[in-house]
């Protein structure tokens, strides 16, 4: 992860500023040996939080990279919608009062209870810290010296009280304001004049916070920290040399964060790390009700006033697909193009392409990642995913015989990959959208889609096979062991269960109405049937039974790992992993 300090041949820059109770797992009575289902929920966001501002405990705003800003309702992340697609380095509020955040070229905005709105431009210099003195007094600073005066609503350009850029600024009244930079620049206001102070380093200084006009902190590159007691400003013992990028010293003991997962606090007059056991570049801290938020790369995290843990219901988008990749890592992809991996309290983000959603994702026989959904088909190379195709189709399942892999789409879209790309098979002409493949053999497989419209494969082509209705089919699943008048099963709208045959399928009883649209095999053998509404059906002794959901939350897929099962899902509680294997 980059850090927030570019270094030229020049001089060294900076580009920064300063769950919902119906998704909990049914607590198990959990056999010594046995498996059972646990649930993951500390899955990475999908974006780098730059700036957190706390108002309490259920108002918390971020904003980061590309214009993301969100907001915490003490339940869960909600994104607020930004129009802009830059960079927003700083936020920040008052109770009762005005939320704003800035960012680059200049941009200003104003919370008004449903999005960030722009407020009037003044400058094209981009913005890395604002501070509020008052409901409608607040400073902005940024690059070359800009420094703007406004109440949130409206803003006029200063006299830049320097040339050099200014990453952060804060103080206790209009009387009594610092500002910090590059090459440890420090500057104060005292209501009438700007003076540089002499900070005795030549590091960058990234973030200014205090707790008293004689009582002020600035941290930065090297692990710098700084202390100014109202008239000299001296330097402290540093536990890292890693590059600090916020400091926050109000509302408890100061706390600094920064690059590779760094957190400092300072008690008894030391500072200390915190062990986190991440390495998350950490980029804003914020305090408010004994509650401290932290938010950095693809991080948030919050301090309870006792113990460290990720937060992220509701910030990570829905999960629709799941597998393993060949180190035996989980891979799971979702909506606005999310892709993550890893293991719980393990896990990380790959760069995905776009914020296309992605609906489907599979590992095949010899290792090889791909992942499917709007208008993207996609291959892991080892290090990135790359495009194979960008047909416009959005695709929803694969599935790959012994000889070859398959993806069903839109639009009655089926194709295998041939060599490194991918061609369409032979079959009817139908607007019908698929969304599954299941294959036993290289002659035999079967595909379902919407309408209930279902296909059978010989070896040479795809016909179509008789069914039921024009219900929406989701998902089929091989069953070679119990003959030819059960050679898959298939689930669909409405609790809808099929049997297929190598001539037609056929409805079978269904102990539930909610949708379904996974299927996967248990450790055990027995096919699963995961679906909405807590619906969870098991196939066991030729009878499908339903049985307790682990969540309340619907599920879309489910993949089979030696003896661990996964499913993933999500909804307005925010995202899920399920787990069944042993503990």
């Amino acid at each position: 992860m980059r850090a927030r300090f570019l270094i030229s041949t020049l001089a060294l820059a900076c580009l920064i500023a300063a769950c919902d109770d119906s998704t909990t797992v049914p607590d198990p009575d959990p056999v010594e040996g046995l498996s059972q289902w646990s649930e993951w929920r500390d899955l990475p966001p999908p974006f780098s939080a730059y700036s957190v501002w706390a108002q309490n405990s259920n108002s918390v705003f971020l904003v980061g990279a590309a214009g993301t800003a969100a907001r915490w309702n003490g339940t869960r992340w909600s994104r607020v919608p930004v129009a802009f697609v830059r960079d927003l380095w700083s936020v920040s509020g008052v109770a009762g009062g005005p939320v704003v955040a800035v960012g680059n070229g200049g941009l200003t905005l104003r919370f008004d209870g449903f999005q960030f709105q722009r407020t009037q431009a003044v400058t094209v210099e981009n913005l890395h810290s604002v501070w509020i003195a008052s409901p409608d007094t607040m400073l902005a600073v940024g690059e070359n010296g800009a420094l703007l005066l406004g109440d949130g609503a409206t803003w006029s350009l200063q006299t830049p009280p320097t040339q050099r850029s200014l990453f952060s600024i804060w103080g206790t009244s209009m009387r009594d304001v610092f500002a910090v930079g590059p090459s440890g620049i420090i500057v104060h206001f005292d209501g009438v004049d700007w003076t540089e102070q002499s900070s005795g380093v030549t590091e960058a200084l990234a973030s200014v916070s205090g707790a008293a006009s004689d009582d002020v902190f600035a941290v930065g590159t090297l692990g710098t920290i700084l202390h100014y007691d109202g008239s000299s400003w001296s330097p402290m013992t540093s536990p890292t040399r890693d590059v600090l990028q916020c400091v926050l010293a109000s509302a408890g003991d100061p706390i600094a964060v920064g690059a590779n997962g760094t957190v400092l606090q300072l008690q008894s007059g030391a500072w200390s790390q915190v062990e986190m056991g991440a390495t998350n570049w950490l980029y804003g801290v914020s305090r408010s009700h004994g509650e401290t938020w932290v938010v950095g790369s693809h991080a948030i995290l919050l301090h309870d006033g006792a113990t460290w843990t990720s937060n992220t219901p509701g910030a990570v988008p829905v999960l629709r697909g799941v597998c393993t990749d060949p180190a035996g890592d989980v891979v799971v992809v979702g909506d606005d193009g999310y892709i993550a991996r890893g293991r719980e309290n393990q896990w990380s983000v790959d760069a995905g392409v776009d914020a296309r959603d992605l609906h489907c994702v599979f590992r095949t026989r010899s290792g090889e990642l791909f992942a499917g959904g709007v208008q993207r088909l996609l291959r892991f190379d080892g290090e990135t995913w790359v495009v194979e195709s960008e047909a416009v189709v959005t695709w929803h399942g694969f599935g790959e015989s012994p000889t070859e892999l398959y993806v069903a789409g839109s639009g009655g879209e089926l194709r295998r990959r041939s060599g490194s790309s991918w061609a369409p098979v032979v079959k009817p002409d139908f607007n019908e959208g698929l969304n599954a493949v299941a294959c036993l053999s290289s002659n035999e497989g079967y595909a379902v889609g919407d309408g209930s419209v279902a296909l059978r494969h010989d070896g040479v082509g795809w016909n179509p096979l008789t069914s039921p209705g024009a219900v929406n089919i989701y998902d089929v699943i091989d069953n070679p062991g119990e003959g030819p008048n059960r050679r898959a099963f298939a689930v669909g709208a409405s609790g809808s269960l099929f049997v297929i045959n190598t001539s037609r399928v056929s409805a079978l009883e269904s102990p539930t109405s909610a949708n379904l649209y996974a299927l996967a095999r248990d450790t055990n053998g027995d096919i699963l049937a995961f679906g909405g509404g807590s619906a969870l059906l098991r196939y066991h002794d030729q009878t499908w039974t339903l049985e307790e959901s682990p969540t309340l939350l619907p599920v879309y897929d489910a993949w089979l790992e030696g003896d661990e099962l996964f499913a993933v899902g999500g909804g307005v509680g925010g995202a899920i992993v399920l787990r069944f294997g042993p503990p």
